[in-house]
């Protein structure tokens, strides 16, 4: 049917809404996948920064454990240089 000014049988109407049924399903099954895809992104970068934020915490308590024995070390130096208290 060439003819775009022929009327549209209930045929053709019945066609034409199966046809755009199946591109709803379709449409849906795409909508999905694509939230899929996204709440999967969304998972990702929320791991990545909690591994961030775990390593960043763990340079941290490193750091604080090091310069906690620096300063105990000092402390241990400063009184062992300090003269005897007299009398």
């Amino acid at each position: 049917m060439d003819d775009r000014n022929a009327p549209a049988s209930k045929g053709d109407i019945y066609d034409l809404r199966s046809e755009i049924a199946g591109l709803n399903e379709k449409l849906e099954l795409l909508r999905s996948e694509m939230n899929h895809g996204y709440n999967d992104i969304v998972e990702r970068i929320h791991d990545s920064q909690t591994a961030l934020l775990k390593a960043f915490y763990g340079y941290g308590q490193a750091n604080n454990k090091r310069v906690a024995e620096l300063e105990g070390n000092e402390g241990a130096f400063r009184d062992h240089r300090r003269p005897p208290a007299r009398s």
